[in-house]
């Protein structure tokens, strides 16, 4: 079978193509994992009846050299190991070199409250907030887990 000149350019063409989007995707699954995340603040927010809602203040640090945009990320908070709530933030940029501030909203149950200080107690004093989730892309999902906060208090 002999290839028309026409059709050798749109093979190659998509050749590239494919090319360039896999080197993209590779970039950012790389970027997404050498992010950094650090809990600056917590404040409380909404209270309800079963349940209530804390802000997290987060500091994401990009030692990337481009910038890194974030759709979404979905993600559960762990105290102790113990899953104590789950949050989502909206979208958002992450600049090369630099650090971008993020305020979310974690949701959590009043029942989920005595599994986590029962933790805390048996923790000997160490409290490590650890959040894991998925950078949402449009067509795939980058998991990742990250400690937000680790201290031992005496």
């Amino acid at each position: 079978m002999k290839w028309s000149p026409r059709r050798k350019k749109i093979f190659i063409f998509l050749v590239c193509l494919t090319i360039i989007v896999a080197a993209l995707g590779l970039y950012y699954y790389n970027a997404i994992h050498r992010l950094r995340y650090q809990l600056v603040d917590l404040g409380l927010g909404t209270v309800g009846l079963t349940s209530a809602e804390i802000k997290l203040t987060i500091e994401v640090q990009n030692p990337n050299v481009l910038p890194i945009y974030i759709p979404s990320i979905d993600f559960d908070v762990y105290v102790n190991n113990q899953r104590l709530a789950n949050g989502y933030t909206g979208a958002f940029t992450v600049g090369g070199s630099s650090r971008q501030s993020v305020v979310v909203s974690v949701t959590f149950a009043y029942l989920d409250i005595g599994m986590t200080i029962a933790g805390l107690i048996t923790g000997g004093g160490t409290v490590t907030v650890r959040a894991e989730g998925s950078a949402n892309f449009f067509l795939f999902g980058v998991p990742f887990s990250t400690t937000l906060y680790d201290a031992t208090f005496t």
